[in-house]
């Protein structure tokens, strides 16, 4: 059983003009957990800038990073395309 997550959600705008990573640096001083859902150049750059990683995030792909600290560095611990993520949820 998957435990149920109290979260919140905001949309920023922000993602769509500027960067990934000051949406990440700014939400560290209240945050212990972070969850962003964007797409293309800003998320391939912050997997890049954090994590060293050269990898190709496809359209609807989830990439899990580790982060050492909210200020920087981190490491790719996921790296899941859609057929992946497909399959796995007709496995259940």
């Amino acid at each position: 059983m998957v435990p149920r997550l109290l979260v919140g959600t905001e949309i920023e705008e922000a993602l769509y003009e500027g960067s990934a990573e000051a949406i990440v640096s700014e939400a560290a001083e209240q945050l212990g957990c972070l969850l962003l859902v964007g797409h293309e150049p800003e998320l391939l750059s912050l997997i890049v800038t954090r994590t060293g990683a050269r990898v190709v995030l496809p359209t609807a792909g989830l990439a899990v990073i580790a982060l050492d600290s909210w200020q920087g560095g981190g490491r790719l611990l996921a790296l899941a395309t859609p057929r992946l993520l497909e399959a796995a949820a007709s496995a259940e």
